[in-house]
């Protein structure tokens, strides 16, 4: 495997749920913070705009490098850090990702520690004292453009508005449901 997480071989673990795409490669990422409740923006300051804090909910995905989606989780509150979404949802104690490769963000600090892989690509991040050199900047840019094809299939995702705009839907679970529709119909349209 090139890229990313075996999920196919995950699945069957998997505490929180979520839905498996067959026939797939693997690749990972989250969903970015979806707008639930709260107002657009309002320009109430004289300098730029504010913008009101909002509950949003956030999902795990994951992608092939042709764009498919292979995983999507549950959703879960948007605070909830990325890493330790992964955590609840694949406990430490399995080999999950033994001989493989995976490419995931900055957001998931600490996953080679944590978890036994082939080989993990995480960007590195500067310290508080010393900046990146320019070897570091490179490898970063690098690994970015291998893992921008994941970008590409959230941005597809959220062109279903159910998605992107304010989401008004009291029970969870139905918007579980769409996001389970919508990831379907981004791989019907990559397909077809």
């Amino acid at each position: 495997m090139s890229i990313g997480l075996d999920l196919r071989r995950i699945g069957a673990g998997l505490r929180h749920g979520g839905v498996i795409f067959p026939n797939v490669g693997p690749f990972y990422s989250t969903l970015p913070n979806l707008p639930r409740n709260g107002r657009k923006r309002s320009k109430h300051k004289k300098r730029g705009t504010a913008v009101k804090k909002r509950h949003t909910l956030k999902a795990l995905v994951a992608a092939n490098a042709q764009r498919k989606l292979v995983y999507v989780s549950r959703v879960v509150p948007g605070s909830m850090h990325d890493f330790t979404l992964l955590k609840k949802l694949l406990s430490s104690d399995k080999a999950w990702f033994e001989g493989l490769k995976m490419r995931v963000d900055s957001g998931f600090q600490g996953c080679g520690k944590t978890y036994r892989c082939g080989k993990l690509f995480l960007p590195t991040k500067k310290s508080k004292n010393r900046p990146l050199t320019k070897n570091y900047k490179f490898r970063n840019t690098q690994q970015a453009r291998k893992r921008v094809m994941v970008e590409h299939s959230l941005g597809g995702l959220k062109r279903y508005h159910i998605l992107a705009d304010r989401l008004r839907m009291r029970n969870l679970d139905q918007f579980d449901v769409a996001l389970e529709v919508c990831a379907g119909l981004w791989n019907f349209c990559l397909t077809h």
